[in-house]
């Protein structure tokens, strides 16, 4: 609709171009087409939807699919989440449609939690959601699917990175990364399949502007401007209990692991 420079524009290669169907639709339609010109060949397919995500818009299509809900805007959202839904679900039918379900890695996951700010979402019992570093806003959905390789119904419940997609992938259709390379990602397959035990990450950090968290085993730190905060995850999966004030040695150790990360990452040019 009205689509605005640097906002909404939307490319084939390096051209503009204006999308008449819902966006949503389109994609998957485009993710169809190429697995339709590519299937008699490996391909990777990258597909990263817009949806669920402001502005919160539907067509009358996904719309008409919850008639009994009065307030629009959580009915536009249903609708978001039920077009997606379909959106996959034409990915995966295209995938199985020339018989390539048993040897191709499928992948869904999510960049971060539901946005609280549009009052429809909620991230409970995590705590808060998008744009802060707290469980609401970090810890989201990461499904695998490849028959023969990661047993249907299967849930690992250790720490993950987006970051161990890659070396996952590479080791699922066994490319061997060369040795020189130093990834900050782990193959999680054997992790997964409970041939490796202990933890793919002994911590994991995130740092976005003034905030920061870090995940050491049980125990988390977040920091944001002049406050602290430290939970132990076990005990307290909604971050509700501050024990920053009663842990100070804790506190310093994952400080101390921060700045030892933060030292070795390079400034933006």
């Amino acid at each position: 609709k009205n689509p605005q420079p640097f906002h909404s524009t939307i490319m084939r290669d390096t051209s503009p171009l204006i999308e008449p169907e819902y966006l949503t639709d389109a994609i998957a339609r485009e993710t169809v087409t190429f697995i339709d010109a590519n299937h008699k060949k490996p391909f990777f397919a990258y597909v990263p939807f817009n949806a669920v995500h402001t502005p919160i818009e539907a067509t009358e299509k996904y719309q008409d699919r919850f008639p009994n809900e009065p307030n629009q805007t959580k009915r536009d959202y249903y609708a978001m989440t039920s077009a997606l839904d379909d959106a996959v679900g034409a990915i995966v039918a295209a995938i199985n449609k020339h018989g390539l379900a048993d040897n191709t890695l499928v992948i869904f996951v999510n960049d971060n939690g539901g946005p609280i700010y549009t009052g429809v979402q909620s991230n409970g019992p995590l705590k808060l959601g998008k744009l802060f570093l707290f469980e609401g806003g970090i810890r989201v959905p990461m499904v695998f699917k490849l028959p023969g390789t990661f047993e249907p119904n299967t849930e690992y419940d250790e720490p993950t990175s987006t970051l161990d997609l890659f070396p996952t992938m590479c080791g699922v259709v066994g490319i061997e990364l060369p040795a020189e390379i130093n990834l900050d990602g782990v193959d999680l397959t054997p992790f997964i399949k409970g041939k490796i035990s202990g933890l793919p990450h002994d911590t994991l950090f995130w740092s976005n502007g003034p905030n920061i968290a870090v995940r050491h085993g049980d125990w988390k730190l977040v920091k944001s401007y002049d406050s602290t905060w430290l939970f132990n995850l076990a005990s307290d999966i909604g971050e509700s209990k501050n024990l920053a004030k009663s842990e100070p040695e804790i506190v310093e150790q994952l400080e101390s692991l921060y700045h030892k990360w933060r030292s070795h990452m390079v400034e933006p040019a």
